[in-house]
């Protein structure tokens, strides 16, 4: 899909967006006078609008990143074959021989290639598993981004091996410098580093059968079928241990690390003044690169909230490439936080997420290819492995709104 089409999505959707304001608009004044709030047919009509802004908003977020993977991707390969050494084409076909057909389908030539690029990764079980080409990992990894919303703003890192890596924390923003007078001594302010570790946890995908039937039908995009379902496991659980893991035997979610921020004044409502406190707790040196983190259902709801002057919070984006807003800062979708408006959940972030969280990835996934284990049953197994963890790196740069 190109800029134009996107375009006209977004135009298409402000559109809808207009009218569904200027219900909201009518309702509130009246509700303002002491009328009627919403009756039930304008909020039958306001809920089939949000339907449609919904799924307009989700053709357009999927278009956006589609056409961000093919700009990114193109550098992307380039860089990697300067590193390997070898041509992103020719290992695309090796490894697509080797899902097929298993490391005894590959000449003597196709596994000196595997191997080659096999080094530049992580270290691969005895039982044969490589590692995945540049196609096939960057599907993994925009699924994940649709599943996950935290890697798509925070820090990540990739690293060559997985040795647990010291990582140094540190919020400065209360210190300042001062005035010195002439022949006088600068005076010392030390900065108080914290310290995390990042591990590398081991996630796989579980386990995936084929059957022979189905890997001898050429006309199978087996590649294909491989690095959605393997990709969307994987994407599931990191995107939920990146939002509230515990940081006990897994890692420590951007939700769960989170300072509070504001705590709002009812279990079961987001009011407007609540949202502008809680962008007025993050220290202004981080606000350029701010912005809020919200599930989908969230935004949904905030939709309906207004500033003093009634006008609405929300505001759609008409270009390709420009995010929607909330209060003039743009959000993004995390389906792994709190999808509703209730007593204790923390229902919105705000802040800068990449000075916030970091993200650790073991350079290189695997995919494995088990033959024996299940040819009784004319199958065979895959599974794909990544090695990953993430903290919070600093809490003071985003903050969280929580419901009483």
């Amino acid at each position: 899909m190109d800029r134009s089409a996107i375009v006209s999505l977004k135009e298409k959707r402000a559109n809808l967006w207009e009218e569904q304001k200027a219900l909201l608009t009518e309702v509130t004044a009246r509700a303002a006078d002491g009328g009627e709030s919403f009756s039930a047919e304008e909020n039958e009509k306001y809920e089939r609008m949000d339907s449609d802004m919904e799924s307009l908003s989700t053709q357009i977020e999927r278009a956006e990143r589609l056409l961000d993977s093919e700009v990114r991707d193109a550098a992307f390969v380039e860089q990697r074959e300067e590193e390997t050494g070898v041509n992103a084409e020719q290992y695309d076909e090796v490894f697509r021989t080797y899902l097929r057909a298993g490391a005894a389908g590959l000449s003597p030539e196709q596994r000196s290639v595997l191997m080659e690029k096999r080094a530049q990764g992580i270290t691969t079980p005895a039982g044969g598993g490589y590692t995945a080409p540049d196609g096939f990992w960057n599907r993994v990894v925009e699924v994940q981004k649709a599943f996950g919303g935290v890697s798509s703003v925070a820090e990540v890192i990739n690293t060559a091996d997985g040795n647990t890596l010291p990582w140094m924390t540190n919020d400065d923003t209360a210190n300042e410098g001062a005035i010195l007078a002439e022949h006088a001594q600068v005076t010392e302010q030390d900065t108080t580093f914290g310290t995390a570790s990042l591990g590398s946890y081991v996630y796989t995908s579980k386990l995936i059968r084929v059957s022979y039937q189905l890997l001898q039908d050429t006309e199978i995009d087996l590649e294909g079928f491989l690095a959605r379902k393997l990709a969307m496991r994987l994407a599931r659980i990191h995107g939920r241990h990146q939002t509230t893991g515990t940081g006990s035997n897994q890692p420590l979610g951007i939700v769960t690390g989170a300072s509070t921020g504001v705590t709002a004044a009812s279990a079961t409502a987001i009011e407007f003044n609540e949202l502008l406190d809680l962008i007025d707790e993050v220290d202004p040196s981080y606000l350029s690169n701010a912005g809020f983190m919200v599930h989908r259902k969230i935004v949904t709801a905030l939709r309906k909230v207004t500033d003093n002057d009634g006008r609405p919070i929300w505001q759609p984006s008409l270009e390709a490439g420009s995010p929607d807003r909330l209060h003039g800062y743009g959000y993004t979708v995390n389906e792994n936080m709190a999808s509703t408006i209730a007593a204790t959940n923390t229902t919105a972030l705000f802040g800068d997420f990449r000075e916030g969280y970091v993200i650790r990835n073991v350079k290189g996934a695997s995919v494995v290819r088990l033959d024996e284990k299940y040819a009784e049953n004319l199958q065979v197994g895959y599974f794909m492995y990544d090695r990953q963890d993430s903290t919070v790196q600093n809490t003071g740069a985003y903050k969280a709104l929580v419901q009483p």
